[in-house]
């Protein structure tokens, strides 16, 4: 049903985010997946779109990792999102106000209420996606 109160909406998906966030808590994965993430400083400007991001990203990542993310499956991409959403947010310049990308994002996904999460569950995404076409190993005769 309709509720006249509009902040009861943002509330309500905090409290899915924080409930999907301990469902699917695999420390062992994360722990994992983290020793792969770079975490020295970050000297060079935010990307300003979405493509740029997903090339930051890759070009951040090493290649265990980019196998990693390209081999996981479709239904864990939230194990992804919760593992490096706080290396995203900094790395893209996000924490550091970058307007400039997430505007791109809700032009790009047609969404004007795109918040910063929503815009690095896209980019993580779109990341997986570009990876799935070359860092996955195949059978070669």
């Amino acid at each position: 049903r309709l509720s006249h109160q509009p902040w009861i909406y943002a509330d309500v998906k905090t409290v899915i985010e924080a409930t999907l966030y301990l469902l699917f808590l695999d420390t062992r994965q994360d722990k994992t997946l983290k020793k792969y993430i770079p975490t020295g400083p970050v000297n060079e400007d935010s990307p300003k779109t979405l493509d740029a991001s997903i090339d930051l990203l890759c070009d951040d990542l090493p290649l265990k990792t980019k196998t990693f993310i390209a081999k996981l499956a479709p239904e864990h991409i939230q194990k992804l999102y919760f593992t490096v959403m706080e290396y995203t947010r900094h790395r893209l310049g996000f924490d550091a106000g970058n307007e400039v990308l997430l505007k791109d994002c809700r032009f790009k996904t047609k969404d004007d209420s795109l918040t910063v999460e929503d815009a690095v569950m896209e980019i993580l995404k779109r990341l997986k996606k570009s990876l799935e076409k070359d860092h996955i190993l195949r059978v070669v005769k």
